[in-house]
């Protein structure tokens, strides 16, 4: 239950567009932490794509960034028309977002070759998330707007799907607005986020009693549905998938929450229960545009 009144709070405080200072100034994340995680992933992303490079005269969305735009602002840096939208968007805080915009900017132009600090430059020099390559918009993916249909060319989420409250929705939004050959990288926590360490108990609930706990938190705790089901949502929508597993239950916790499960998904495939994180990847079929390489693994959309 800390967790959940944790994430309850940040929610309010969100809703309220209070407390950013307090909040992200504080115990939440540091300018470092946040500036290095920003640039570690547009490397990321620069590393499935080709290289940043390949930014250059294409579009970029971030879906649910959080606390800054250090990502699609990166973006931005190399070419990109860049998008962001959160319905919970975080407000420029003079206490917090030019300290790690200025991080941001001394560390892109010494790890990232060929990064043009413009973009951020015109938001600290506005006081604002406001920057002529920056488009920033305060819905939710399943109430999608301000965003070109067909448009984008990249997209990218962190930790942002498990909270979806309609998934097919959503993939069917991410589906209208990605660009013929576009492509999306979305990271995806498949955890009961109430208690880390037993990260399925959940699965044990019926299914009105999960839908009051979800709706009870604001979708906090994890909407539950798996990897597998996400990749045939993104099948279902039309595009080219894969689900990358990169984090597993233990066996023994598979095997007991399987015997505990509720019946609607006791029979599930064992990998349905053990994958509880993993990279979905989503291209819209049309013009090669990118030769991807995901985690050193190649194209995982061209193995049928």
């Amino acid at each position: 239950m800390q967790v959940i009144r944790a994430l309850l709070s940040r929610i309010r405080r969100r809703a309220s567009g209070a407390g950013w200072a307090a909040e992200y100034g504080g115990a939440y994340r540091s300018a470092d932490e946040t500036t290095r995680f920003a640039i570690n992933e547009i490397r990321r992303i620069g590393g499935y794509i080709g290289g940043l490079e390949r930014l250059r005269g294409r579009s970029f969305l971030e879906i649910g960034p959080g606390m800054d735009l250090g990502v699609p602002l990166l973006a931005a840096g190399f070419g990109a028309e860049s998008y962001a939208i959160d319905r919970y968007p975080c407000p420029f805080d003079p206490k917090v977002h030019p300290e790690v915009y200025r991080l941001l900017i001394a560390r892109a132009k010494d790890e990232l070759p060929g990064f043009d600090p413009t973009p951020v430059e015109e938001c600290l020099a506005a006081g604002a998330h406001r920057a002529q390559r920056l488009h920033w918009h305060d819905c939710g993916l399943e109430d999608l707007r301000g965003v070109p249909d067909a448009g984008i060319h990249v997209t990218y989420s962190n930790a942002t799907f498990e909270h979806l409250a309609d998934a097919r929705l959503a993939i069917e939004a991410l589906y209208g607005c990605t660009a013929p050959g576009g492509v999306g990288f979305h990271q995806i926590d498949f955890r009961d986020h109430r208690d880390f360490s037993r990260p399925l108990e959940y699965l044990t609930l019926a299914p009105e009693q999960f839908d009051a706990l979800f709706r009870g938190c604001s979708g906090s705790c994890g909407n539950a549905v798996r990897g597998q089901e996400f990749e045939a949502l993104a099948r279902a929508a039309g595009f080219e998938a894969a689900m990358i597993g990169n984090m597993f239950a233990p066996d023994d916790y598979v095997a007991d929450i399987r015997a505990r499960a509720h019946p609607r998904c006791r029979d599930w495939p064992k990998d349905w229960f053990a994958t509880i994180s993993g990279r979905l990847v989503v291209r819209r079929p049309g013009p090669r545009l990118f030769e991807l390489s995901v985690d050193g693994g190649g194209d995982p959309l061209s193995r049928g």
